[in-house]
């Protein structure tokens, strides 16, 4: 069976990242304990150390991982330097 685990590793306070994954009903997708908010683990992106910690979480090796940014400098810095494939996405609102 093929299947997907989702996590999302976000910098800034946990009542911001909070409210905003509340208002965007990103929890219907993805379970609270696999957010990563950089407040709440003492660490943010880019340091690779986050991306590591969300690898273990999701009890997967980084050569499994794709990971989603849309910020050079944050996302994918971090992400290579974790050894993680990474896909950026550029939109007008980044």
């Amino acid at each position: 069976m093929n299947f997907f685990k989702l996590g999302i590793i976000t910098n800034g306070s946990v009542d911001r990242q909070m409210a905003k994954m509340t208002q965007l009903r990103l929890f219907n997708w993805v379970n609270r304990e696999n957010v990563l908010i950089s407040e709440e683990v003492g660490l943010e992106k880019p340091d690779p150390r986050i991306f590591t910690a969300m690898s273990r979480k999701l009890e997967v090796s980084p050569s499994e991982v794709a990971y989603v940014g849309n910020r050079y400098d944050l996302d994918v810095r971090g992400a290579k330097k974790s050894w993680l494939a990474c896909l950026l996405v550029q939109s007008s609102r980044t």
